[in-house]
């Protein structure tokens, strides 16, 4: 064989395509099932930039994390309560966040760009927690509606409460001993009926008029202000104009805020609370190609119970193995929680190697495809230094306060290189192992070609004998 094949992907990719069909019938389906293999490793290896996604249960920290290293965070917190009401996309009243929310830099000025679900949908969505609400004062409609339409209290997401109840401007639910309740059951009877109530919601809500898609900073506000009254309106229905929000892109233009964000990266997704292994949408993030997956998870129990169930249901074997190379675990933990795990006698060193062991015992006794050289222990709250203090709440006991007195801009820095680090070390694991299957097939290929000469040049000397 005259022709060696490229060691570059790409260019291995091209020719292998490229190649004649081999005159052997033995040889063919190898090379079909070669040319496939090839097809697969040039496309994910051919990725320039990766949005990153953060999965994780509600109040996980995953929208912690994602601004402590991006930065998105106020300047001087100084005096403010935890590290999360210092971040610029605090949830605050809810754990989580109501959408998918995506994060890019762009040139120029920032904007808040809002897409919502169709009108059936969110209807739909209004109808389930108006079911639940009603239900919660007025039982026996409660239990025909429950009939009729199959709505529970653990169908309706918290986040989602939260929206469509600011959005009507209804109140919480009181405890049954409230003064509040009987108020409120007393209004709903008046209605006569759900269906009236569910109409009432309906019209205060007035979806039509709750169509507005961007949201511009003008520069009349400082942008920290601006980013988080606005995301906040936006989290917690609170702004009149705005529907229930299926996804919020976050455009953070350079000259407002530089996110620092590696040339490899695209966007940054925080996505729903995980709160079921049920979830498409993050099965379809999970299995792109250009994405790199960070599961948020907490200390005591690695991988948790609903992240192992969705990444089982999601990688199902072997030819999953690239996207579970770029899949990433963040436990987050604090130095004083992992000198205290079990066995680390004191050392928050070896609780990182004790929780490993752990996390490699239970993914291979579960055989959950994930890889333990990809689990970080982070910790989002670390550049905010704090005290602690005892401070009387309302009913005259004692509770344990925390303030923020300063930010320390060395440890955020290695915050942020800690997670860029992660993130390009499983890029290059899979970079890494890609390479070494276009070896394999380009040698094994070759072999081939050496066969399929063998065999041409068998039948030319066979083809000679019975002309001559």
């Amino acid at each position: 064989m005259d022709k060696m094949l490229p060691k570059d992907v790409s260019e291995l990719n091209a020719a292998i395509s490229e190649m004649e069909e081999f005159r052997n019938p033995a040889y063919r389906g190898s090379m079909e099932n070669y040319r496939s293999l090839m097809e697969g490793i040039n496309a994910l290896h051919e990725v320039e930039k990766y949005d990153v996604v953060f999965i994780g249960e509600p109040g996980m920290g995953k929208t912690t994390t994602i601004c402590t290293w991006l930065g998105l965070v106020r300047k001087d917190p100084e005096g403010l309560k935890s590290p999360e009401s210092a971040m610029l996309l605090s949830v605050r009243q809810g754990r989580t966040t109501v959408a998918e929310v995506r994060i890019r830099q762009v040139e120029g000025r920032s904007r808040i760009l809002l897409e919502y679900g169709t009108i059936e949908a969110q209807t739909a969505m209004i109808r389930n927690y108006c079911s639940y609400y009603y239900g919660k004062f007025i039982h026996a409609a409660a239990e025909e509606e429950d009939e009729e339409d199959g709505a529970t209290e653990e169908d309706v997401h918290s986040e989602v409460d939260r929206v469509i109840r600011n959005m009507a401007r209804l109140s919480s639910i009181p405890s049954e001993d409230d003064e509040r309740f009987g108020k409120i059951r007393e209004c709903l009877e008046k209605l006569g009926s759900f269906e009236a109530f569910f109409e009432t919601v309906m019209d205060r809500i007035d979806l039509e008029e709750r169509d507005l898609s961007e949201i511009g900073f003008d520069g009349s506000d400082s942008f920290e202000r601006w980013l988080s009254k606005t995301f906040e309106d936006i989290n917690n229905g609170k702004n009149p104009r705005c529907a229930i929000a299926d996804t919020i892109t976050i455009e953070v233009g350079r000259e407002d805020r530089d996110l620092r964000l590696p040339d490899y990266v695209g966007d940054v997704i925080d996505t729903k609370g995980l709160d079921t292994s049920a979830r498409m949408d993050l099965q379809d993030l999970m299995t792109s190609d250009s994405t790199v997956v960070i599961f948020m998870d907490r200390i005591n129990n690695v991988p948790s119970k609903t992240n192992r169930a969705l990444v089982k249901k999601t990688y199902l074997g072997e030819e999953y193995r690239p996207y579970a190379m770029k899949t990433l675990m963040f436990v987050r933990a604090t130095d004083d929680e992992l000198a205290a795990v079990n066995e680390a006698e004191g050392d928050p060193e070896l609780g990182k190697e004790n929780k490993i062991n752990e996390f490699d015992r239970k993914k291979e006794s579960e055989n959950v495809l994930l890889y333990s050289r990809n689990v970080l222990f982070v910790d989002s709250h670390s550049p905010f230094e704090t005290v602690s203090f005892m401070e009387k709440d309302e009913a005259g006991k004692l509770k344990k306060r925390t303030r923020i007195t300063g930010y320390n801009d060395a440890v955020a820095e290695a915050f942020r290189e800690q997670v860029q680090g992660g993130i390009s070390s499983a890029i290059g694991f899979l970079r890494e192992s890609l390479e070494e299957d276009a070896d394999r097939i380009r040698e094994n290929v070759e072999a081939l070609m050496v066969l399929e000469e063998d065999y041409e040049n068998t039948c030319g000397a066979e083809e000679l004998d019975r002309i001559c």
